[in-house]
């Protein structure tokens, strides 16, 4: 073959292979069209944990607000008193939220 006809078919082959490379990325590349149900599934569920997580604080900043001096719960204190402590009265019987889970 001559120079003149080498040039054009290896500047085909190129851009061939270019197109090749960008098309494969494009469908199965990190953002590539393929990856889009698995990424909107994943935002799906870390959106469920971000929202029981907020539910969560919420919750725990209710029972730390009941513990602030300036309003103070007597039963809530009792309850973390004896949770922290173990302490009880010898006629007492005492069940925990962990063991009915």
């Amino acid at each position: 073959m001559s120079p003149r006809r080498i040039k054009p078919i290896l500047l085909l082959t190129a851009l061939f292979a270019g197109g090749l490379y960008f098309l494969y990325h494009g469908l199965y590349g990190k953002r590539g069209f393929f990856i889009h149900g698995e990424l909107q599934e994943r935002h799906a569920n870390l959106s469920e944990e971000l929202d029981r997580l907020r539910h969560e604080r919420r919750g725990l900043e209710r029972r730390v607000g009941a513990m602030s001096p300036d309003a103070l719960d007597p039963d809530l204190l009792d309850e973390e008193v004896r949770r922290t402590l173990r302490y009880s009265e010898p006629d007492e019987i005492i069940v925990f939220e962990e063991m009915i889970r």
